[in-house]
């Protein structure tokens, strides 16, 4: 619609799939995307799809390594700061605000010199205090960055995480292209179409058990155990980083 206004001579936008709810006499099919059809082929990750769309008009993507292109100067926090984003766009890739509290009541019972940002929009905000105000205690280790920051302001933030617990939202592609270590929250077994593509071994993805389930089946200690190994290995990397 933007590009519509802006009278762009040509509009290239992926819909991924080439009709509309299912209206197979659709008008307009032969302007959508109809070299891929996401309900026909699965397994095929955005980044990818959009690689090809680019191809189909001529433009080379030698790399598809996300990096973000505006400047900004990374915090240099003086301890490690675990980052949490406990939003999403839509209902089913919220990880519930108790198990949120849990995870942090327990990270902090584990590792109390490390402080906790929980990130968002200023509509999220009210989510994160409800997180906090769940807490039994180490209130003061936890900050509420919610509608605090632009976005390169967010991206100074995310830069400064020793790890960031984050669903299938857009801090996580942030995060990634900022090679901050991530853990992962997905609602469904199938990750292929979101998930990192590059520097995987910073990364790792946690599913629900049950499927039916989604999202809010992922076990509190499942997460935990995840930061703790993306907390270690990282402690690993600015080790050998130093020594070499």
């Amino acid at each position: 619609m933007a590009a519509s206004m802006a009278f762009s001579t040509y509009i290239i936008k992926d819909v991924y799939f080439n009709d509309y709810h299912g209206r197979k006499n659709f008008a307009l099919a032969r302007f959508l995307s109809a070299h891929y059809d996401h309900r026909e082929q699965g397994g095929i990750h955005f980044i990818e799809q959009k690689a090809r769309l680019l191809n189909l008009v001529g433009i080379n993507t030698p790399s598809k390594a996300m990096f973000l292109p505006a400047p900004f100067t990374a915090e240099q926090p003086t301890k490690p700061i675990i980052g949490i984003h406990a939003g999403a766009s839509s209902p089913e890739r919220c990880w519930p605000a108790e198990k949120f509290t849990r995870l942090i009541q327990m990270l902090l019972a584990q590792h109390p010199q490390v402080d906790i940002v929980l990130i968002g929009g200023t509509n999220e905000r009210a989510l994160n205090q409800s997180i906090i105000d769940g807490l039994d205690d180490g209130r003061e280790n936890v900050r509420n960055l919610a509608g605090k920051t632009n976005l390169k302001q967010l991206a100074a933030c995310i830069a400064s995480f020793s790890c960031l617990v984050v669903g299938d939202t857009g801090p996580l592609h942030v995060a990634v292209a900022l090679k901050t270590p991530v853990v992962t929250l997905f609602g469904s077994a199938s990750t292929a179409g979101a998930a990192p593509i590059q520097d995987l071994h910073l990364h790792r993805m946690v599913v629900p058990d049950d499927k039916n389930e989604g999202i809010t089946a992922i076990r509190v200690e499942e997460v935990y155990m995840n930061v703790n190994q993306s907390l270690r290995a990282n402690a690993r990397d600015r080790v050998s980083e130093e020594l070499t």
